[in-house]
């Protein structure tokens, strides 16, 4: 009778563990919720209390523009430079919102049928249109079918690999853009003459906000392995040795017949 009796007690112990457990852990994941709603809202406030003032100033740049200002070089200069600047500061906001749906799991892809060398072209010219100076990106093109995907989300996350090839290879340096089949279905790859990062950064290359240094915060490749992943594929680095500098950065994504 006395065991019986212990074994009671042991178990309404037990039991009251448990439920002591279950409680607390109801109370971090509603913490938890209650913390990606507080960011949620502070990145739409912060998004639309920004982009307001960024619409007056590029309706202010295009007046300028109409004025006819633009005879003054100088001001040509000052005009272009602004909207270079209104341009990093939208995609930065837009960077921001997309890090929140990939935090949330709320991406979401349109898809369509798009050649593989349609956006690798869309991708090297808008990598190029927003540059202050002429860089050397060039799209090699291979025989490969059209693909179903979401292909502005594609386009932007090439662009991602162009930038990190631009700001992190030698400069000056050419970079290549292509696309081949692969056994996954389709690779799209960004090929820089840098050197290889250490494994350490290798390590947290591809997570969210990691920067390779103090001056700048890397949302691109972890939006472009939200955008791999949303699509049922993923991304990657292959380093060549030191002898031989290189540097590709790639995307895989599944093709379905």
């Amino acid at each position: 009778t006395s065991d019986i009796g212990d074994q009671t007690v042991l178990h309404a112990e037990l039991i009251g563990h448990l439920l002591a457990f279950a409680g607390e852990r109801a109370a971090l994941e509603a913490e938890l919720r209650a913390c990606r709603t507080e960011r949620s809202d502070l990145i739409s406030a912060v998004s639309h209390n920004v982009r307001t003032p960024l619409q007056v100033l590029a309706l202010a740049v295009d007046a300028f523009q109409t004025m006819g200002v633009e005879a003054d070089p100088r001001m040509t200069a000052t005009l272009a430079r602004m909207t270079r600047a209104i341009g990093t500061l939208s995609r930065h906001l837009s960077d921001l919102e997309d890090v929140l749906r990939i935090f949330d799991g709320t991406l979401k892809l349109v898809h369509a049928r798009s050649l593989p060398n349609d956006l690798l072209d869309d991708a090297v010219r808008l990598a190029t249109e927003r540059l202050a100076t002429p860089a050397a990106i060039r799209a090699e093109h291979g025989t490969l079918k059209p693909i179903d995907c979401d292909g502005p989300r594609v386009v932007q996350g090439i662009i991602a690999f162009i930038d990190n090839a631009l700001r992190y290879g030698p400069r000056g340096a050419p970079v290549l853009v292509r696309a081949r089949a692969c056994e996954a279905g389709v690779r799209f790859e960004v090929h820089d003459e840098g050197k290889a990062p250490s494994p350490e950064i290798r390590l947290r290359l591809f997570r969210g906000l990691f920067h390779a240094n103090a001056h700048h915060v890397g949302l691109g490749l972890y939006i472009a392995q939200g955008i791999a992943r949303a699509h049922g594929g993923h991304i990657g680095l292959d380093a060549e040795a030191d002898s031989a500098p290189g540097v590709t950065f790639f995307m895989e994504l599944p093709v379905t017949p």
